[in-house]
């Protein structure tokens, strides 16, 4: 057996938080040389009997040491001028090439200079993980780039970047990491060549660093940095004759970078739950519920104009939702653009409400006006299952599991009163991302609905599914947006459009669906739903490979 996969089984078999398995693996698997970093790491976990107490003593000195790299080093200002001057007025980092303004931009150190300050001692537990993490190699080239700033020479250069504030503090604490475009289809710790060489032909790529992505990150151009990468090349006034940026310090930085990224998840979790943002007005339940009775006896035109009212005061109170046709408005509501079945989501959150206690949203109203229809609901509490995963522990996620598993129980219990066996609430055709074409049915046997999942598939290109699923309510989309987490348990869940009687196993094989592929998410559905419909599973997933999808 190999030191790395000795090193990973030690710590999965000890018993940490998700952050501690992953900050220990990350040890090993960004190291310059896996192999050593796990010998290192074995070596620790075998100080004492504890393996968990000497783990999490080598977890706090990794956090030492790679903390020094969040340290913003003043730049002597003849470096600041020359890095000016090599890279021009606003820095490489911008969207446009020639932008109307640019922004005051700051010098950035790549790796800071104090890092290896106290870490150079004999026998310190600093220096060893850093030999083991780094390669005695990396550390010598290092020390000799650092004391050329210390000595104010002019290759100090290499270490310098310009970066506008935001983007520099997120550099800094390691949310986000640079790397040449060509590693993105290599392996993600590729070694790179900095030894020499002519740098400035190098395309880079600045990566947001995941889960919870860095916001608010501005360019030299002052525009925002939306997505999760930017390609840019150091292109200035002066890259000849005054040394750019070595691409070896952007791949120091980036070994530690989630690393970093990681602790500063792990000190968010000690802080605890917070409450989830309520919106100004929200008013008590029972209130809400007298306002739902009197409500509907309000003339149409009167309700339209203050369905339109709440969605002018929410955009200007709160700004857009976390989609772009969902408005939080004030009492405690939201507005719903509807972009398929206005009419089924209505009548499955109705039904929901009549016949369970799952927490999902109450109807207002449904107003349709300008060819738009608007579907006013309650606001639940919690935050998506999505934003909030890396957050919880193994209990919560277990938890979370069986509070699942309780929600699909009650959600078989309401009854089909359509003709159909398969097809929304209302007794028309579902409507589902995963179908092929969008949309499907009604259907009144299984044999209809399979077939049309095919598609134009032969029967030879794919098993049939067996044909003796009972149907249930289902709610047909439990992606981890719409799955909402408060203190660690199930909230609520939303996003209703697609719900309405399916296939029994349609609600896990759909829900792996929207999982694909990510640990978390399919061993909370496991959780859930047990390996009851393992063989239907594979035989979706060879559809999911075969076939279409719809909207």
């Amino acid at each position: 057996m190999s030191a790395t996969k000795l090193a990973l089984d030690i710590v999965s078999s000890v018993e940490l938080s998700p952050t501690e398995h992953l900050l220990l693996k990350n040890f090993v698997e960004a190291a310059v040389y896996p192999e050593v970093a796990a010998q290192y790491l074995i070596s620790r976990a075998r100080r004492s009997e504890d393996v968990e107490t000497s783990l999490r003593g080598f977890k706090n000195d990794w956090k030492r040491l790679a903390k020094k790299l969040t340290h913003t080093d003043p730049c002597p200002k003849h470096l600041t001028d020359l890095a000016c001057r090599r890279d021009g007025p606003g820095c490489s980092l911008r969207r446009y090439e020639d932008p109307e303004q640019l922004f005051t931009m700051e010098p950035a150190f790549i790796i800071p200079p104090s890092m290896i300050n106290g870490v150079t001692t004999k026998d310190d537990p600093l220096l060893e993980i850093l030999e083991a993490f780094l390669s005695p190699e990396y550390i010598r080239h290092l020390q000799q780039v650092l004391a050329q700033h210390k000595n104010l020479k002019v290759g100090s250069l290499q270490n310098i970047v310009l970066l506008s504030p935001s983007i520099h503090n997120a550099f800094r604490q390691g949310h986000v990491d640079v790397q040449p475009r060509s590693q993105l289809l290599q392996s993600n710790f590729a070694q790179t060549n900095g030894h020499g060489g002519e740098h400035q032909s190098i395309e880079y790529a600045l990566r947001k660093l995941y889960p919870e992505p860095p916001v608010d990150l501005y360019f030299a151009d002052g525009t925002m940095f939306r997505n999760t990468l930017h390609f840019f090349k150091i292109v200035g006034y002066d890259t000849k004759s005054l040394t750019p940026p070595n691409p070896l310090l952007f791949e120091i930085h980036r070994r530690f970078s989630y690393a970093l990224h990681l602790f500063s998840i792990e000190d968010k979790i000690a802080h605890g739950w917070t409450r989830s943002h309520g919106y100004i007005l929200e008013l008590p339940k029972f209130i809400i519920r007298i306002l739902r009775y009197l409500w509907l006896f309000v003339p149409f035109v009167i309700r339209m104009h203050c369905c339109l009212l709440l969605l002018w005061v929410g955009r200007h109170l709160y700004g857009t939702g976390r989609t772009a046709w969902i408005q939080p408005v004030p009492f405690g509501l939201v507005i719903k653009e509807c972009l398929h079945s206005s009419r089924n989501e209505a009548n499955a959150l109705r039904l929901v409400e009549r016949y369970t206690s799952i927490s999902a949203p109450r109807v207002i109203d449904v107003i349709e006006c300008r060819d738009i229809t608007y579907l006013i609901m309650t606001r639940l509490h919690g935050e998506p299952l999505a934003e909030v995963w890396h957050l919880m522990t193994y209990a919560e996620r277990d938890q979370c599991g069986d509070d699942l598993k309780a929600c699909v129980n009650q959600l078989r219990r309401i009854p089909n009163h359509t003709p159909y066996m398969f097809g929304n609430s209302l007794g028309g055709p579902s409507v589902d991302h995963r179908l092929p074409t969008g949309t499907a049915g009604p259907f009144n046997s299984e044999a209809d609905f399979h077939a049309h999942l095919g598609g134009d598939l032969t029967t030879t290109e794919v098993r049939k599914l067996p044909l003796n699923h009972y149907s249930y309510f289902t709610h047909c989309d439990f992606h981890p947006t719409n799955l909402l987490i408060s203190h660690g348990r199930l909230s609520g869940i939303v996003d209703w459009d697609c719900a309405g009687y399916m296939p029994e196993y349609w609600e896990f094989t759909k829900a792996m669906y929207c999982a694909r592929g990510a640990d978390v998410y399919e061993q909370m559905f496991y959780r859930a739903f047990g390996r009851e419909y393992d063989s239907e599973l594979e035989e979706e997933r060879a559809l999911w490979s075969l076939t279409a999808v719809g909207r």
